[in-house]
């Protein structure tokens, strides 16, 4: 429903295998909506089973139907709301992962911030992996005020010391942006000396945002390649440490 989200109906191939003991029925959609081929060509490798399948007392049926897609938020109320915590739990992680992958390996913030606002509403209580994740996407996208409030969960929950180093170097990097140096100060220190006691092999990140100085104003760049929190964190507190109250944000 998500993947279609944009679109009135989902195709699908709908397939019916019937014994005489049982009847399995599976459905097979195209992940990526523009394309719809592969499912034409599983449809084909379906139907290609008919005559082996009925020589052997067993029918098959396969055929492309079109679904109806949910609207997204009366499917998130329901998810949000049911009492199959499990359930509610592994959706959760799922859109976790899509969040990671919409973002990292397929460059696409909208869809991971999409993703990412609905482990928000499905974790209970939030876990602060996913909201630092989500706050440094908010970074990203510009809003601020949401990426503060998810950073300081992040920062101040329990869980990965180095979790929560990450999310005070993100409110570092928001405080830059709003051209608050001086409350960027601290938190670059916090992070420079609680990251020289996580081993190197841990320190590294996905991504992180570096505000660096030109020509007396910051810009912001995203290290994409396993960039090293302590490395990273040094530099920027170097930049920062002689712009406190002078600098202003690009």
């Amino acid at each position: 429903m998500i993947d279609y989200r944009n679109r009135p109906t989902a195709p699908l191939v709908r397939f019916k295998l019937a014994f005489p003991w049982a009847t399995i029925h599976t459905w097979h959609y195209a992940t990526k909506p523009d394309c719809i081929q592969p499912l034409e060509v599983c449809l084909e490798r379906l139907v290609s089973l008919k005559g082996r399948a009925e020589e052997m007392g067993v029918d098959v049926a396969a055929q492309i139907i079109d679904l109806p897609v949910a609207p997204l938020e009366i499917l998130a109320q329901k998810i949000e709301r049911t009492e199959n915590e499990q359930l509610r739990d592994f959706i959760a992680s799922h859109h976790c992962q899509r969040m990671r992958d919409e973002y990292i390996e397929n460059g696409d913030l909208e869809s991971a911030v999409l993703h990412g606002r609905l482990v928000s509403r499905y974790s209970r209580p939030p876990h602060i992996h996913g909201a630092n994740n989500l706050g440094y996407l908010l970074l990203r996208a510009g809003d601020l005020d949401g990426a503060g409030k998810l950073l300081e969960l992040a920062a101040s929950g329990e869980g990965e010391p180095c979790v929560r180093l990450i999310a005070r170097y993100n409110l570092a990097v928001l405080d830059c942006m709003r051209g608050n140096f001086p409350s960027a100060l601290p938190k670059l220190e916090e992070c420079v000396r609680g990251a020289r006691d996580v081993p190197p092999e841990e320190r590294h990140c996905a991504c992180l945002i570096v505000p660096r100085a030109t020509d007396g104003r910051l810009a912001f760049e995203e290290l994409k390649k396993d960039p090293d929190l302590l490395e990273v964190a040094e530099e920027v507190l170097s930049v920062v440490s002689q712009l406190p109250g002078k600098g202003h944000a690009a």
